[in-house]
């Protein structure tokens, strides 16, 4: 089978439904498009797919097409979607997901903006235990090799007083660690 768009033919593939459940560890097939999280997405409107239909992308097994669709880079894991799902799919879990998926799949570079700033804020929070803009920013900047383009709004904000220079730290940052190993099943 094939899913046909605009100038693109993609073959499904019926095992990508699984793989994003084992990954996610969300019942994607449970989805039967209401379409409440998509009415209740900041982002809806902005996206091609929605949350309602990246879901649908999965479950027919367009894995190229839900791998690639803008909402898996730009959701903010706002949980306005996960709230209001009549079968409780937590739909910022399987867009996080079909994130770590593009990029081992190599269909997303891990230099692209979205994947390197996700990798450089967990790394940050990770090491800290909480966010320092500066050094999420320079993290984030060298991974997307991107340094120079925003240094006029640095310049404005620390002028300002409103880019911290400092270095907040916790207590117990190896707290964090343990949370987030706990939460992302050891992953880093």
């Amino acid at each position: 089978m094939y899913l046909l768009t605009p100038g693109r033919k993609e073959a499904l593939d019926p095992q990508f439904c699984r793989e994003v459940r084992q990954q996610s560890g969300q019942p994607v097939e449970l989805c039967y498009h209401c379409q409440v999280c998509q009415a209740g997405c900041p982002l809806a409107s902005l996206v091609s797919f929605g949350p309602n239909r990246v879901l649908r992308l999965v479950q027919l097994g367009a894995r190229r097409s839900a791998l690639t669709a803008e909402m898996a880079w730009l959701c903010t894991a706002c949980e306005a979607c996960s709230v209001t799902c009549p079968n409780g799919i937590d739909i910022p879990r399987v867009v996080e997901a079909l994130r770590a998926m593009a990029v081992a799949a190599g269909v997303v570079s891990p230099r692209h903006r979205e994947a390197a700033f996700n990798r450089a804020f967990r790394t940050e929070v990770l090491a800290r235990g909480r966010m320092a803009e500066l050094s999420l920013m320079a993290r984030y900047k060298l991974a997307a090799r991107d340094l120079f383009r925003d240094l006029g709004l640095a310049w404005q904000l620390l002028r300002r007083g409103k880019l911290n220079l400092g270095r907040p730290g916790m207590r117990r940052p190896e707290e964090v660690r343990r949370l987030f190993r706990a939460a992302t099943g050891g992953e880093r």
